[in-house]
């Protein structure tokens, strides 16, 4: 999902001009949101909960550039 969100930033001139990408956008974000408030309840183990929340705060510059857009 952090590379589709890479991919959609990348090429966010290309395909602004043909789709909607902020309504992917917020689905993306949606299901992180989701992976973060209920993750523990259907994430196999909990180091599986430690990894989504390293690798969202390794990869946080994704995230920052998709709130400048």
């Amino acid at each position: 999902l952090i590379n589709l969100l890479k991919f959609l930033m990348s090429n966010e001139t290309v395909l602004l001009a043909k789709h909607n990408i902020f309504t992917l956008a917020l689905m993306i974000v949606n299901l992180f949101n989701m992976f973060i408030t209920y993750g523990d309840t259907f994430l196999p183990t909990p180091s599986s909960y430690d990894e989504l929340y390293y690798e969202i705060i390794r990869m946080h510059q994704s995230f920052d550039n998709l709130y400048s857009m």
